[in-house]
């Protein structure tokens, strides 16, 4: 922010006790990105309980939402994208691609049968590994398999367009040097039904 718009922000914040959602759209915030773990045991935040209250304070305020699914208990990230632990007993693909997409459409549902729909839906965090595994790639990676990778991906977005059909459906990598390479790997393996590309960049790494 410039010079004039922070002194101002720091004014209202020391002058008025306002809505932090309020504030964020007083100063031209449009959109709130809202993270949802499966069943986090950790912490109260980022519950679909927790979720639902954002939402409904953003869309109060008049702003989108950007519902982000990480499909894990906790962060997921390219170096780890650790499935939760009621899904750990998915042996097979077809089981774990049908518990991905029954999650996305029953938490969907549900936020459709309170008016709470978000505009755009993400449907992992940070891919640039594969979805749902059982130990940490590290930060180098490791090979990806995409026959597998693609299938959850898909299952996904296919839960976001049989529940959402009017959201946009976005998949989000981190760093720009990924882009290229990851969408084409993940077009030809058949990931090509999203609207948006989300993309994290840490200058740091």
């Amino acid at each position: 922010l410039h010079y004039p718009l922070r002194r101002q922000r720091q004014m209202c914040i020391r002058d008025r006790p306002c809505d932090p959602f309020q504030l964020l759209r007083d100063f031209g915030a449009n959109i709130v990105r809202v993270r949802l773990w499966h069943t986090p045991d950790w912490t109260r935040y980022s519950t679909l309980v927790d979720v639902k209250k954002t939402i409904q304070r953003a869309k109060a305020c008049g702003m989108g939402v950007l519902l982000d699914f990480h499909y894990s208990d906790s962060w997921a990230d390219p170096a780890k994208q650790i499935i939760p632990a009621a899904w750990r007993n998915s042996d097979d693909q077809e089981t774990l691609a049908q518990h991905l997409y029954d999650y996305t459409r029953s938490t969907l549902t549900h936020l459709k049968e309170r008016d709470l729909l978000p505009e755009f839906i993400q449907v992992g965090n940070e891919i640039n590994s594969e979805l749902c595994l059982d130990v940490e790639v590290g930060e180098a990676g490791a090979p990806i398999n995409w026959d597998r990778n693609a299938a959850l991906i898909n299952a996904g977005i296919r839960a976001v367009r049989d529940t959402a059909p009017d959201a946009q459906v976005m998949l989000h990598i981190a760093q720009p040097e990924n882009v290229l390479p990851w969408f084409d790997a993940a077009r030809d393996a058949g990931v090509t039904d999203f609207d948006v590309i989300g993309l994290s960049y840490y200058s740091h790494w």
